[in-house]
C-alpha cells in the first residue's frame, strides 16, 4: 500500500508541474511546452492569449496568419493510403513476390476498414500545427488492433526525452462508461461514489513509463535502481486518487515524430510555433492601423463662430446653412496620421518573413503572383518550397514505414494466417505472378507429400496440378477471391517501401520540361529513329523527372520503318509511327 500511495504522489507530481516545467536550452533561453502547446491552440482560433477586449473595452482584431500556412504544409506533405507499397525482399523469388502482392492487397483492405487514411490525415496535420506528433497502437474490446493520434491537449510528455520520459494521457469518463470497467479495473465502484458528488465527468489518466521498482505496486523488490516499463491507470476525484490498473510491458506503445528538430528538446517545432513573433507584430500592426483608420473616420470641425456649437451629425440636416458673424469660420480638422499607410507596409513585410521561414510562398499556395513576376521566378520558388516539403514528406514515409514494419504487418501476418478468402481488384501483371506464385506452391506441396510418405514424384501427376489450374483461372476476371490457406504468410519476411509520390509538386517544372522535348522532337522528329540519338534522347527524359518511359523513344528494331532525311518527316507521320509502335500518348 506505501508504494501505491507512493505511486499516486509521484503521478500528481508529474502532471501538477506539467504547466510551468520550464527546460533550458542554452543559458538565458528556455522553452515550456504547456505554454506552447497552449498559445499554438489560441493563435489557431484567432484568439489572444490575455483576452480579446483591449484597455478601452474594445474589441481587437486578430490577423490570422498561420492557420492557411498549416493547410498549406499539410496538403503538401499528406500521404494517403495507395502510397503504402508492400514488397518482398527478394523479388526474384516468385513465392515471394506473389506472398508480398497479396499481403500489399491484405493491408490496403484493412486500412480501408479501419479507416488507416483518416489516422493519416490527422497525423500530417497535427505534425504541422503543433511541431509534433504521438501516435498509439492499443488493441480495442474485439482484439483488432487501432492507431490513434494523441490530442496534445490532453498528453503530458517530458519535452526533453517524450519516449523515455512519463507519457500521460487524460481521458473523461462518464458514469456509465466507467461502469463498464468494473470486471476489468479495480476501486471502480469507489470512484464512482466519490464523483457522484461531483456530478461532473471522471477525470482518468492513462500512464505508460519507466517506474521503478520503489513505486511499482506489482515488483516485489523495492529497489529504487531497478526499472520496469509499465502501463498504470489512475482516477482523480477532486484531491482523492485511485489506482485502477496496471500491467508490466514488454515495448512503448508509442512513436512520435516532429516537424522540424530544434537542439535542446525533443518536441518539434511547427508553422504556427515559427510563426509566433510574425503574429504577435502582425496583430500590433492591424491594432494600431486599425486605431488609425477610427481617428480618421471621425469627423470634427473647429469654429471662432458663437453660433455654432452643437454636433453637426445630430443636430444639422443635409443642406443646412449657417449663417456665421463677420470674420468666423467653419473648417475640418484632418485627424489622418501620417504613418497610416506604412502600417499596411509593416504587415506585409512581416507577412514575407512568415513566408521565407514556413515556405509558404505564393507559388505553392497557388496565390496570384504580382504582375510582372517571371515564370522561372515562380518556378524557382515553387521548387524551393517544394524540397523542403518532399523532406518532410519523405519523413513521414519513414515514420509510416517503422508503423507497419512494427505494428501493422506482425498483426496481419498473425490474423491471415487462418484459412480464409481473399476478395480483391488485380492487374494483369498481378494476377500472371499470382498465378504463377499459386500454381508453384501447389505443385511444391505435391511433391513435399509425395516425398513424406516415400511416393515416387510423378512427373505427369504434377504438370497436371499445374494445368489444372490453369483451366481454373483462365476465365476469371480481374475481380478475384482467392482461397489463401493456413499458414501461408508463416515464416514470410517481408519490408515496406513507401512510395512518395505529389504529380502536383513540379507540375511547373515537368511542364517547361516537356514544352522543351516538345520543341526538340518538332525541329527534328527524325532524331528518334536513330539508335544512338535516340537513347541520348531518353537518358535527357529520364533525368528531367518528366513521367514518360525513356524506352518510348527508343525504337524497335523489328519495325524500325525507313530511314527518312532529317527534317522531312512531318507530325502527322511520327504520331502514326508511335501509334503503330505500340507507344501511347504519355499522360501528365
Amino acid at each position: 500500500m506505501d508504494k501505491e500511495k507512493k505511486l499516486l504522489a509521484e503521478v500528481q507530481g508529474i502532471v501538477g508541474g506539467y504547466p510551468s516545467l520550464e527546460i533550458e536550452i542554452t543559458k538565458g533561453l528556455s522553452f515550456n511546452l504547456y505554454e506552447t502547446l497552449r498559445t499554438i491552440t489560441f493563435y489557431s482560433n484567432s484568439k489572444y492569449l490575455g483576452g480579446q477586449k483591449d484597455e478601452l473595452g474594445r474589441d481587437k482584431p486578430f490577423n490570422n496568419i498561420n492557420t492557411f500556412r498549416v493547410n498549406v504544409a499539410y496538403r503538401a506533405t499528406d500521404l494517403d493510403l495507395k502510397d503504402i507499397n508492400i514488397v518482398a525482399d527478394d523479388i526474384t523469388d516468385t513465392e515471394n513476390q506473389t506472398k508480398s502482392m497479396i499481403l500489399s492487397k491484405e493491408a490496403y483492405k484493412w486500412g480501408k476498414e479501419n479507416n488507416l487514411s483518416n489516422f493519416l490525415n490527422e497525423m500530417g496535420y497535427t505534425r504541422a500545427k503543433y511541431g509534433d506528433v504521438l501516435v498509439k497502437k492499443f488493441t480495442n474490446e474485439e482484439k483488432d488492433l487501432e492507431l490513434q493520434v494523441c490530442a496534445w491537449k490532453n498528453t503530458t510528455v517530458d519535452p526533453v526525452d517524450i519516449l523515455n520520459g512519463v507519457i500521460v494521457e487524460t481521458h473523461y469518463f462518464k458514469a456509465h462508461q466507467l461502469a463498464d470497467k468494473m470486471d476489468i479495473w479495480d476501486n471502480v465502484e469507489d470512484v464512482l461514489e466519490k464523483s457522484a458528488k461531483t456530478k461532473k465527468d471522471i477525470e482518468v489518466l492513462e500512464i505508460h513509463g519507466y517506474f521503478p521498482e520503489s513505486l511499482d505496486p506489482d515488483a516485489k523488490g523495492n529497489d529504487k535502481y531497478t526499472y520496469n516499463l509499465k502501463k498504470f491507470i489512475v482516477a482523480m476525484v477532486g484531491e482523492d486518487k485511485f489506482l485502477l490498473y496496471s500491467e508490466d510491458l514488454d515495448e512503448l506503445p508509442y512513436r512520435h515524430l516532429s516537424w522540424r528538430k530544434e537542439e535542446g528538446r525533443d518536441f518539434g517545432v511547427g508553422i504556427i510555433e515559427d510563426g509566433f513573433e510574425a503574429q504577435v507584430w502582425t496583430n500590433d500592426a492591424t491594432i494600431s492601423e486599425k486605431n488609425a483608420m477610427e481617428l480618421a473616420g471621425k469627423v470634427i470641425l473647429k469654429t471662432n463662430s458663437k453660433k455654432v456649437g452643437a454636433n453637426i451629425l445630430t443636430d444639422a440636416d443635409n443642406g443646412k446653412i449657417f449663417e456665421l458673424e463677420d470674420g468666423k469660420d467653419i473648417t475640418p480638422i484632418n485627424l489622418m496620421p501620417t504613418a497610416l499607410p506604412k502600417y499596411a507596409e509593416l504587415i506585409e513585410r512581416w507577412d514575407n518573413q512568415f513566408e521565407r521561414v514556413s515556405s509558404t510562398f505564393n507559388a505553392i499556395t497557388g496565390e496570384q503572383m504580382p504582375s510582372g513576376t517571371p515564370y522561372r521566378q515562380t518556378a524557382i520558388l515553387n521548387n524551393e518550397a517544394g524540397s523542403l516539403f518532399d523532406q518532410r514528406r519523405e519523413e513521414a514515409g519513414i515514420f509510416i514505414s517503422e508503423i507497419y514494419m512494427d505494428w501493422i504487418l506482425p498483426y496481419l501476418i498473425k490474423k491471415l494466417n487462418k484459412e480464409h478468402i481473399l476478395t480483391a481488384e488485380w492487374s494483369n501483371e498481378e494476377l500472371q505472378i499470382i498465378d504463377d506464385g499459386f500454381k508453384n506452391y501447389k505443385v511444391a506441396r505435391k511433391v513435399i507429400a509425395d516425398v513424406i510418405n516415400d511416393l515416387d514424384v510423378n512427373e505427369d501427376a504434377i504438370a497436371q496440378i499445374g494445368q489444372q489450374y490453369d483451366n481454373e483461372v483462365k476465365n476469371l476476371k480481374n475481380i478475384r477471391s482467392i482461397p489463401i490457406p493456413k499458414d501461408y504468410f508463416k515464416d514470410f519476411d517481408c519490408h515496406v517501401s513507401v512510395i512518395v509520390t505529389n504529380e502536383m509538386r513540379n507540375k511547373s517544372a515537368i511542364l517547361e520540361s516537356l514544352a522543351n522535348i516538345l520543341a526538340q522532337v518538332g525541329a527534328n522528329p527524325a532524331m528518334l529513329q536513330d539508335p544512338i540519338l535516340s537513347k541520348v534522347f531518353g537518358a535527357i527524359v529520364e533525368i528531367s523527372g518528366v513521367p514518360i518511359s525513356p524506352s518510348a523513344f527508343i525504337p524497335k528494331a523489328t519495325q524500325q520503318p525507313q530511314q527518312q532525311p532529317q527534317g522531312q518527316q512531318n507530325p502527322q507521320e511520327l504520331a502514326k509511327l508511335m501509334q503503330n509502335n505500340g507507344q501511347a500518348q504519355p499522360t501528365v
